[in-house]
């Protein structure tokens, strides 16, 4: 499968949370991974979920998440190939 990391979506919810003892008070997680092509690509380790962050900041927050998807799903593709 070549995919095209830049040309993925993710759909990343962000929730503002009771500050964490560190000063985190937003929690967001990216849920779905869709390829160019709109097909959702399935995580087989966690389907809950493939990015998890706290942050400071709403947008923090989202950036942490995502980046931690785009790592899960490099791994992922790179074991299949």
């Amino acid at each position: 499968m070549g995919t095209d990391f830049e040309n993925v979506r993710m759909r990343t919810s962000v929730a503002k949370i009771r500050p964490l003892p560190g000063g985190a008070c937003y929690e967001a997680k990216v849920t779905h991974i869709y390829d160019s092509n709109g097909k959702e690509i399935l995580n087989p380790a966690s389907p809950e979920y493939w990015g998890f962050a706290w942050g400071m900041t709403n947008n923090e927050a989202h950036k942490q998440a995502e980046e931690m998807a785009l790592e899960k799903l490099k791994s992922h593709l790179l074991r299949k190939d």
